[in-house]
Formats: C-alpha cells, sequence, structure tokens
C-alpha cells in the first residue's frame, strides 16, 4: 500500500522505520523467556556475551558514543571497536565529566522561600547551580544536536524516496 503512492511520504520516510524500532525490543523477549526456561536467574552478561548481541542484534544506522574526560570505567573504546566491525557509523564525542554526569539532578531549584532568603543566597545558588549543571547541560545539548543531524537525514532508503519522488 505504501508503494502505490496512495499514502503520504511520511508514511514509508518516517513512520514505518520508527515502527520498526520500536517492534524491534519486542524481539528480544522470546530468547528472554527461552533463557529463564533453561535455568537462567542471573542476568549480569560478560563483556564478550555483550559484544556478541551488539554484533549480532544492533540496528543502529548511525550511534553517538559519549565519553567523560574523568570515567575510569569508560568502556567506549570497547563499543566503538564492536560496532565498528559492523556497517555502523559511529560519532564520538569526549565532554568533560565523570561516569555519573548523565544523572546530575537540579537540586538547586527556586522554592517559594527564597523570598526571605537575602539577595546574596540566591546569587550563591544560581551560580553553584550554573556550575554543578554545566556538564550536564552540554551533554544534553551535543545529544540534541546529534539527534537534530539524524533525523534530519533521509532515512528511507533510496528505492523508496525515488518511488515517492515519482521517478
Amino acid at each position: 500500500l505504501g508503494k502505490t503512492g496512495l499514502l503520504p511520504p511520511i508514511y514509508n520516510n518516517e513512520f514505518m522505520p520508527f515502527l520498526k524500532q520500536a517492534i524491534s525490543p519486542l524481539n528480544q523477549i522470546p530468547g528472554l523467556f527461552e533463557r529463564i526456561a533453561e535455568g537462567v536467574s542471573d542476568f549480569t552478561p560478560s563483556t564478550p556475551d555483550i559484544q556478541q548481541s551488539a554484533r549480532e542484534a544492533y540496528e543502529a544506522p548511525r550511534t553517538l558514543l559519549v565519553r567523560f574526560s574523568d570515567d575510569s570505567i569508560d568502556e567506549t573504546d570497547i563499543i566503538g571497536s564492536v560496532l565498528s566491525q559492523g556497517s555502523y557509523a559511529t560519532e564520538e564525542l569526549v565532554l568533560p565529566g565523570t561516569h555519573v554526569t548523565p544523572c546530575t539532578q537540579d537540586l538547586l531549584f527556586e522554592t517559594p522561600l527564597d523570598i526571605l532568603a537575602p539577595p546574596i543566597a540566591k546569587d550563591l545558588r544560581d551560580e553553584t547551580r550554573r556550575t554543578v549543571l554545566s556538564e550536564a547541560k552540554s551533554l544534553a545539548y551535543r545529544i540534541l544536536d546529534f539527534v537534530d543531524t539524524v533525523t534530519t537525514e533521509p532515512t528511507a532508503p533510496q528505492e523508496l524516496q525515488k518511488d515517492d519522488a515519482g521517478t
């Protein structure tokens, strides 16, 4: 139906790729139930198991690998080498921060009681907040930039794009 031209181009170009990605995790459920039936109760895979699964099941055409400058348990090199063995485009981003930078929370938010605080306390809180959140915000903005580039690129195979254009 999508190739007949009866549906708008968004169907083939955006909806179907999104649907395929959304359904992909569901394909893992039968294997999980098989492992449970075999008596497996510990789901802490080894590094070689993770690498093998990534080689066999990973389907994202482009991936952003984020490394933090002060992360002693980083495994970006390992996953990067695994993905490079397939036909995956990867982009590596190195940012200041640690392994927990993505978990940074804004705990210095404004409250109704701030009206009672002296101005110096508000200034101190705002400066501390800017400092604490700067690395997390930098990460968020860089991820959004990456997502923007991925979503503005054509996602449909070339033959579908030609069909939609009427050629």
